[in-house]
């Protein structure tokens, strides 16, 4: 698992840079998002190249939502690739989760 990070605007963009977002992974991913939730209050998830995401993957995703929400920050998802987007949409996150087609998007929505 890897994150790229890039400040645009005082807003934080990660990168997600791996295929698979799930039960093997997930744990990993929280422990390299986690001080990012900490030190910033505005993130944008860049999801352009996960093309696979189970409930743990979701759970982590909102984790971070939750976390952000607490401390009265804001959690932007961003890119996210077809089969992805029909995972969240049959399990309701759109509804739950602030979704925008693109990082431009995601940018706008937090500023």
């Amino acid at each position: 698992m890897n994150l790229i990070l890039e400040e645009v605007n005082s807003i934080s963009i990660a990168i997600l840079t791996c295929c698979d977002l799930d039960a093997e992974n997930s744990d990993q991913f929280m422990k390299e998002i986690d001080p990012y939730l900490v030190e910033r209050s505005k993130i944008v998830l860049d999801l352009r190249t996960l093309q696979f995401v189970d409930s743990s993957g979701l759970g982590a995703l909102l984790s971070c939502n939750r976390k952000l929400q607490n401390v009265g920050g804001a959690l932007v998802l961003c890119c996210l690739t077809e089969p992805v987007r029909e995972i969240v949409e049959l399990v309701r996150f759109h509804k739950i989760l602030n979704i925008r087609p693109s990082r431009e998007e995601a940018i706008h929505e937090l500023t």
